[in-house]
């Protein structure tokens, strides 16, 4: 049995209690085929090599999946420059997060960092309960850090990872009165493809792709909650759109 000390994400696809309400065999076959392609279309992608990170960095990662989460961990070996490791893990999230929303599954996440216990489906370690915890209390499309695994990156800190992350936005959550408000929390730049300039125009481009991909597969949005996390979203991203994607300057206009 091995203790691992590492970085962990916990994502869940919005919308998917929608999408698996089905009760005919042909729509439960068709839903199942659809789950099982898009998860090894994931697999497949994580495995593969990186323009961006060294595969040095990124061959530790592994990536559990059940029912409608996903599971990243990735082992920090001691002795080793950390920021590597947090950088790479960062650009593996937001490949999947931009891969899964062009899929029709957007994905809200959180990331953590300490000491884990993942085999087979066994997943023990206060990271993955924070990860957890933190996830299922945003209301949007997106992936922040828990504030003990912000307070490290804090530490370690290097202006490279201003292309895939935003120190400080104002995340809408729910507290524990179940009232809406934010937090200031670390949020991945996952829309980002480009080091130079943003992926779409905010006017046009982002609220369609955003209602697209909350739409997919049959999805409706049928109620607040709903319309509230696509708005959400639409205004995270419209907000890194100013940005240079390279930093976190306001772009000039």
């Amino acid at each position: 049995m091995k203790i691992r000390h590492g970085l962990v994400a916990f994502f869940d696809i919005l919308g998917f209690r929608q999408f698996a309400a089905v009760q005919t065999d042909k729509k439960i076959i068709q839903k199942a085929q659809l789950i099982r392609e898009n998860l090894l279309q994931i697999r497949s992608r994580l495995a593969e090599p990186s323009q961006k990170i060294s595969s040095q960095y990124l061959s530790n990662i592994e990536c559990y999946t059940f029912a409608d989460s996903i599971l990243l961990s990735q082992e920090i070996p001691p002795a080793e420059p950390e920021w590597f490791y947090w950088l790479a893990f960062f650009h593996v999230c937001t490949g999947l997060m931009k891969f899964s929303f062009n899929k029709g599954f957007p994905l809200r996440g959180a990331i953590s960092e300490g000491k884990f216990y993942v085999e087979e489906r066994s997943f023990l370690g206060k990271p993955i309960i924070d990860c957890h915890e933190l996830s299922s209390r945003t209301l949007w499309a997106g992936c922040v850090l828990v504030p003990a695994a912000q307070k490290k990156l804090e530490k370690i800190w290097i202006n490279t990872m201003e292309q895939v992350c935003v120190k400080k936005y104002d995340v809408p959550v729910r507290n524990k009165k179940k009232s809406r408000c934010t937090e200031s929390l670390s949020a991945l730049k996952w829309f980002h493809d480009s080091l130079w300039q943003a992926p779409l125009d905010a006017a046009l481009g982002i609220p369609n792709a955003v209602k697209k991909s909350f739409e997919s597969h049959g999805k409706k949005i049928s109620d607040e909650d709903v319309r509230l996390k696509m708005k959400n979203t639409e205004n995270f991203l419209t907000f890194v759109d100013s940005l240079y994607a390279n930093s976190n300057e306001k772009r000039k206009v």
